[in-house]
């Protein structure tokens, strides 16, 4: 199977310096899919018997300064990082660069996590940057879109649990029960009642449009660990938030050997976001919704952007904890707000970006945090 080949390509010298490098350290951004990106590093650089180490970085601050003790070893970037150093994806999808640059070393990605890095990203599959490797692993019979919802174990689990949808049944595995044996357990029936629930009540105009992901999901065929690709997904990006030491073993290593540990983590961090989201006190501005909330920051900006806010952009602020999260349902950059905006609180590189998405360090007033965003937006 080929690799695709998207519009931009892979950094060859960066794949020369690889091959003669007698260690490789990968520094990921922490989210799903610059996990899945360094899994299909990792998976290529052990193909290769190259000694490497790979960790999760959550801030532009913590590369950099992990970058500058490294020595002579080559180091990998994956996200944003110093203009010096070899980035992968500074601030776009990770997955495409990484299956790009596995091919430039004369591997091919591991399809599955390919995909599955790929939907964490907020790729479209059937017209993005791997269509094509979909469409063969379709054809290879790796996997099978099929009515459903998206979970990497079976639906009850999924709409209690999952981050990629909204509605009565999150966080509550009894309603979630309930909606699936009122529809007789029968997937396009599940999916149908998912829909109808997710648009209803206090959804915002964009959720018709956000559920559609965890509908009609591709199942993977044979003895996978998760039951599909989105679901899969979902796992990671749980993982990249909260033990993103478990997210690169689960992508980098054997997934069945962490199937358990990933799952019940992936289990806890949906009740804890959709609690948070349940707890959170808002203020709209113009074009932007702000979250105060308590708890998992990067998941209910997420949620509240889908599902919930009238207006594109979600700033959730946990001051106790000195976090906010950035997410936006516009195919707009937010590298250089959010730098802008770090910068102004006197944060420096203490933040983060990735697709449609965005992390900040943050101290003191809550008040600074909404109107250093709100002046860099």
């Amino acid at each position: 199977m080929t690799a695709t080949r998207a519009a931009v390509e892979a950094d060859t010298g960066l794949a020369a310096a690889i091959e003669s490098a007698g260690f490789v350290r990968v520094l990921a951004r922490a989210d799903g899919d610059a996990v899945a990106a360094s899994g299909l590093l990792a998976r290529a650089l052990a193909d290769r018997a190259i000694p490497y180490q790979v960790s999760v970085a959550p801030t532009v601050a913590d590369r950099t300064a992990r970058l500058e003790s490294d020595g002579d070893d080559v180091t990998v970037v994956v996200g944003d990082g110093p203009e010096s150093s070899h980035r992968l994806a500074p601030e776009g999808s990770a997955t495409p660069r990484a299956c790009e640059l596995v091919a430039d070393l004369g591997s091919e990605p591991e399809p599955i996590l390919a995909l599955a890095g790929a939907a964490a990203a907020g790729i479209d599959p059937e017209s993005g940057e791997l269509a094509r490797l979909r469409e063969s692993t379709v054809d290879d019979g790796l996997i099978e879109p099929r009515p459903g919802i998206a979970t990497p174990t079976d639906a009850t689990d999924a709409l209690a649990h999952t981050t990629l949808c909204r509605g009565p049944w999150s966080g509550d595995s009894d309603a979630a029960e309930s909606l699936v044996e009122a529809a007789g357990g029968e997937p396009t029936a599940t999916a149908s009642a998912v829909a109808i629930d997710a648009v209803g009540g206090e959804a915002s105009r964009r959720a018709a449009h956000a559920v559609e992901r965890v509908l009609r999901p591709a199942r993977i065929a044979g003895d996978h660990p998760f039951a599909t690709v989105e679901g899969y997904a979902d796992v990671l990006r749980a993982l990249a938030r909260t033990t993103p030491g478990l997210g690169v073993a689960l992508a980098a290593g054997n997934p069945g050997r962490v199937r358990e540990a990933a799952l019940e983590t992936w289990r806890e961090h949906g009740r804890r976001a959709h609690a948070a989201l349940d707890r959170g006190a808002t203020r709209r501005y113009d074009g932007l919704v702000v979250v105060e909330t308590d708890d998992a920051v990067e998941a209910v900006a997420g949620i509240a952007a889908d599902y919930r806010s009238p207006e594109p952009t979600v700033l959730a602020i946990d001051g106790e904890n000195g976090e906010a999260a950035l997410a936006t349902t516009e195919a707009r950059p937010l590298g250089e707000p959010l730098a802008a905006a770090a910068k102004e609180l006197g944060a420096g590189n203490a933040y983060d970006v990735g697709p449609r998405r965005g992390y900040l360090r943050i101290e003191g007033d809550r008040d600074a945090v909404v109107t250093a965003v709100r002046g860099a937006l």
